[in-house]
């Protein structure tokens, strides 16, 4: 009998202790994600602006965090459908009642970034400088298209606004920048509506390293391309 009971004991023992060993995943699946995106957001391999943008994640992503940088300005976590794991800036999250990214552990881990599409293919041609990459209609009146897009500069992709008059004939054209440190100047598209509905063609772009775009701020430097 009392063998049975140590017998016993041993199993109940066991169990527990692969529950605890397994509450790191536990916790993920029932709780949910830590925190959301409240803009499109750079996902980095590092916790810093000059690490490589490994994925752009849009707006409402949800994360399950997992460290901090050591002053909370970045954190390391991954996605909730686990696809990419990085570092992202904790000052444009929101997050879930009770969270505290303090009691999180201090890292400075570097991510290792997943083979590129072109790597895992062997060989592309290089992407070509403002080649339109995504083009999103986002607003239309009775002479005018507004779209949210994407184009290649320097390697990159940056993000901006595109508008242009849906009359016939010629029509001048207008490049738009501004922008400013942590997205302080980040545009919305509107700027451009004056000029578009004057005439004019628009092309407005997203400092690099802001509002998603690829890169990082070089304050006055390649950012503004």
């Amino acid at each position: 009998m009392q063998r049975k009971n140590i017998i016993g004991w041993g199993v109940i023992a066991s169990l527990v202790l692969a529950f605890f060993l397994g509450a790191g995943d536990f916790r993920a699946v029932a709780q949910g994600p830590d925190g959301w995106t409240a803009y499109e957001l750079n996902l980095r391999a590092g916790p810093g602006g000059s690490y490589e943008v490994l994925a752009i994640l849009p707006v409402n992503t949800g994360l399950v965090f997992e460290a901090h940088n050591g002053d909370l300005n970045w954190l390391l976590g991954q996605t909730e459908d686990g696809t990419w794991r990085g570092w992202v800036a904790s000052g444009y999250l929101s997050y879930r009642d009770g969270f505290a990214a303090a009691a999180l552990p201090v890292s400075s881990e570097v991510v290792t970034a997943p083979p590129s599409d072109a790597e895992a293919a062997g060989s592309a041609p290089a992407p070509t400088n403002g080649a339109i990459i995504a083009q999103e209609l986002v607003y239309e009146t009775d002479r005018s298209q507004y779209y949210r897009i994407t184009y290649w500069s320097d390697g990159l992709r940056v993000n901006g606004f595109l508008g242009m008059p849906t009359l016939g004939g010629s029509h001048p054209a207008v490049i738009y920048n501004r922008g400013g440190a942590w997205d302080t100047g980040r545009l919305t598209g509107l700027e451009i509506v004056p000029l578009v509905e004057s005439g004019y063609v628009a092309v407005a772009s997203q400092y690099r390293g802001n509002a998603g775009s690829d890169g990082w701020e070089q304050f006055g430097g390649g950012e503004v391309n």
